[in-house]
C-alpha cells in the first residue's frame, strides 16, 4: 500500500486533480436543483445570498458526473502525491491490467467508474492494521505472543469504532477519550486500558511516521497510573519441594526436573527454554544459548545440578519421547513435538497441586526468584541484567526487589550506629 495520506472510507471531503472536492450524490442532486435558480433570494437580515454555477476547468469536460460536479479550490498549494492519490481513489482498486482513466465518460448510473461498480472496496483500517502488524514482526523484530497480543488489541478497537460510527484512521483524541471511557465502564483493569493505549500510540505512531495521517491523537492521552506491585516470588521450601516433585523414574518425569532446575537456574523465560534446540546446549562447559526477545541471543551458565539433570534427560530419556520423528528441540512432549510455553505451564500447576503450592504461581515466577535469590546473595544489578536479557536496566530494577531481612542486614552492616 502506499503512503498518501488516508482521507477515509467516503469521498465525501477528498479532494480532486485541478482543485476542488468530490460531492456525495445528494450534494450533486442539490447543487443541480439550485443551480437552476438564478434569481438573488434576500435573508432574514438583509443580505443577499447567490447560487453561482459551478464553474467547471477545460481539463475536466470528460470527467463522470461525480467528478464534474466541482467547487471552487478552498486552499491551494496541494501536494501533487495528494493530487495523483485523488485520481487513483477516484477509481478504487481495479484487476490487473485494467487501465482505466478518470476521464472516460461513466456508464454507472451514479457516475462511478465501471471497474468501481463491480469490484468490492478494499477494507483500508484492516489494511493497514495488517502492515502495522507486519512491521511489528519484522522490523521490530517482535516476538509472535506479543504480535498476538497487539492483534488482539486491535481487533477490539476496530470493533469499538465500528460499533461507535467512528473512522478507525481519521478519529480525534475526543473519540479516543471515549473508547477510555467505555472500557472504564466496562470495569476492565487499568493494566489492561494501559496495554490497549500502549498499542493505539504505536499503532498511530506508525502511521504518522508514514505519512497516512497528519497528527497523532493518541499522543496526548494518557494511560491510568498503574499501581506498583513486587514479584511473585517462590518461598524456599516450597522451591526445593516443587524441584524435587517429579519422578526421576520415568522419562516426562525426568523431563519435567530439567525443565523446572533450567527455569531456576537461569532465570530464562519460559519461551526460551521452550525454543533450545540440540545445538544449543553446551554440557561439556555448562552453559546454553538461548534467543530472547528481539532475536538477541545470550549464553547462561548451570551449574553442577541444572547440568546433572539436563545430562540425565538427553539420554535415554529423551530417546524415549522422541518418537522417530526426529525432532531437534531439546524438550519433547509425550508425542514427540516441541513443548509449548502452555504445556510447561500445565505441567508446573500439575507439580504444584502435588506440593500444595499456589496454583497462581507460572513459570515467571521461578524468574524472579531467581533475580532475587542472585541479588540477596550480593550479585551486582549489572550482571543480573545481562543474564535477565533486559536492554535497560530499569526493566531488571522491577525483578530486583528484595527481602526485609536483607534490608535489615544492609541497614546493620552499613549504617555508622547500627
Amino acid at each position: 500500500m502506499s503512503t498518501r495520506p488516508y482521507r477515509g472510507p467516503t469521498c465525501r471531503h477528498r479532494r480532486l486533480p485541478g482543485g476542488g472536492r468530490l460531492r456525495t450524490a445528494r450534494s450533486t442532486r442539490h447543487a443541480h436543483r439550485h443551480a437552476r435558480t438564478r434569481t438573488p433570494h434576500a435573508t432574514a437580515h438583509g443580505s443577499i445570498r447567490r447560487t453561482h454555477r459551478v464553474r467547471h476547468r477545460s481539463g475536466h469536460r470528460a470527467l463522470s458526473a461525480h467528478a464534474r460536479e466541482l467547487g471552487p479550490r478552498s486552499t491551494a498549494g496541494d501536494s501533487v502525491t495528494r493530487q495523483a492519490g485523488a485520481i487513483r481513489r477516484l477509481c478504487g482498486s481495479r484487476p490487473e491490467g485494467h487501465a482505466c482513466s478518470p476521464c472516460e465518460p461513466s456508464t454507472d448510473p451514479r457516475g462511478r467508474c465501471a471497474s468501481v461498480s463491480d469490484s468490492p472496496t478494499p477494507d483500508v483500517p484492516a489494511v493497514l492494521v495488517d502492515e502495522f502488524l507486519g512491521f511489528l514482526g519484522t522490523t521490530r523484530g517482535y516476538s509472535p505472543n506479543t504480535v498476538r497480543a497487539y492483534a488482539t488489541d486491535m481487533r477490539i478497537y476496530l470493533d469499538w469504532t465500528e460499533r461507535a460510527g467512528h473512522d478507525p484512521i481519521l478519529l480525534n483524541h475526543r473519540a479516543l477519550r471515549a473508547y477510555l471511557a467505555e472500557m472504564s465502564e466496562a470495569r476492565y483493569s487499568k493494566r489492561t486500558i494501559a496495554r490497549r493505549m500502549a498499542s493505539l500510540r504505536s499503532f498511530f505512531a506508525y502511521l504518522t511516521e508514514r505519512g497516512i495521517v497528519d497528527s497523532d491523537p493518541a499522543a496526548v492521552l494518557l494511560s491510568p497510573r498503574l499501581p506498583s506491585r513486587l514479584p511473585k516470588v517462590v518461598a524456599p521450601d516450597l522451591l526445593r519441594a516443587l524441584l524435587d516433585t517429579p519422578e526421576a523414574t520415568t522419562d516426562v518425569g525426568v523431563r519435567d526436573r530439567a525443565i523446572l532446575e533450567l527455569l531456576y537456574a537461569t532465570g530464562a523465560r519460559v519461551s526460551e527454554i521452550t525454543a533450545l534446540d540440540l545445538a544449543d546446549v553446551d554440557i561439556a562447559h555448562a552453559q546454553i544459548k538461548v534467543t530472547g526477545k528481539g532475536d538477541k541471543q545470550r549464553i547462561l551458565p548451570l551449574y553442577p545440578v541444572a547440568v546433572d539433570r539436563l545430562r540425565a534427560y538427553l539420554g535415554p530419556a529423551r530417546e524415549g519421547l522422541k518418537a522417530d520423528r526426529g525432532s531437534s528441540a531439546v524438550f519433547l512432549s509425550v508425542r514427540g513435538n516441541r513443548m509449548s510455553s502452555d504445556a510447561v505451564r500445565r505441567m508446573l500447576k500439575g507439580h504444584l497441586d502435588t506440593v500444595g503450592g499456589a496454583l497462581s504461581l507460572s513459570p515467571h515466577a521461578l524468574r524472579h526468584t531467581f533475580a532475587t535469590h542472585l541479588l540477596d546473595a550480593g550479585a551486582d544489578l549489572r550482571t543480573v541484567q545481562e543474564l535477565l536479557g533486559h536492554v535497560a536496566l530499569s526493566t531488571t530494577q522491577i525483578y530486583t526487589h528484595v527481602g526485609k531481612r536483607r534490608l535489615s542486614e544492609v541497614h546493620r552492616d552499613a549504617h555508622p550506629r547500627a
